[in-house]
């Protein structure tokens, strides 16, 4: 039985695939309500029926469509909501486009473990073992700090050893820190932000000067909270300010 889309016919698994995230609430309805399901019996009854296995779980719309397009095609390149990346790099890339914050289209990607689901899909796990090892204990991670996982995955996968902060590209914290603190009035608020940044704490990783980045952070972090004693040691006695 022939399906069809806009008008268009859509002759086999491998098309289908790459028609899914172009209309995602489409796709989701004709799979969820059965309406896809002759013509996926009938190009191929092993995927129609992983396909079914999975209707039932609880997977966010994106998520859900991901899974179906690779077990109708396990050799795409990685697809993600309405978007084909041509390499992983370009994913890291556009993942730190909005640092410091997280793009909420993407992060499903990390608290998912889509990436790593991709490279098994794709066979890549086997290409490059030592990549995969890593995705995995970043995807790993999101468990405690989704955050800093997704910040983490992307300066992985960009390969980039500088910081993405509003649009602007800095060479290290010491800029980033310079450039902020002229703007910041509240300076213990400035410290407190660097010293907790997930941001930052992913970047240190990634860092070529990782070993003064960590003193860095450390002292930051440690003047931040003397402020924050001596605040309290003068409010107790009486100090207004």
């Amino acid at each position: 039985m022939p399906y069809r889309y806009q008008g268009r016919k859509v002759a086999s698994l491998e098309e289908l695939a790459l028609l899914l995230h172009q209309d995602v609430p489409f796709f989701v309805k004709e799979l969820k309500e059965g309406r896809l399901l002759p013509f996926l019996m009938e190009q191929d009854r092993e995927k129609a029926d992983k396909i079914n296995r999975i209707l039932p779980l609880s997977y966010p719309n994106d998520v859900f469509l991901f899974f179906c397009t690779y077990i109708l095609n396990p050799h795409l390149d990685f697809i993600f909501h309405d978007r084909i990346y041509a390499s992983y790099q370009e994913l890291g890339e556009r993942m730190l486009s909005v640092s410091p914050n997280i793009d909420s289209v993407l992060l499903p990607i990390v608290t998912n473990s889509l990436l790593s689901r991709h490279m098994h899909f794709t066979g890549a796990d086997l290409r490059n073992p030592e990549l995969y090892r890593r995705i995995v204990e970043i995807e790993r991670g999101a468990a405690t700090s989704h955050e800093k996982a997704y910040f983490l995955l992307a300066y992985e996968l960009s390969g980039k050893k500088t910081i993405l902060y509003k649009g602007v590209e800095y060479k290290d914290v010491f800029n980033l820190t310079y450039y902020l603190s002229r703007r910041e009035k509240d300076l213990a608020t400035l410290g407190s932000y660097l010293a907790s940044s997930p941001l930052l704490q992913a970047y240190k990783e990634y860092s070529p000067e990782k070993q003064a980045l960590e003193t860095y952070l450390h002292l930051v972090a440690s003047q931040e909270r003397e402020e924050r004693r001596l605040r309290s040691f003068l409010e107790k006695k009486g100090w207004k300010g």
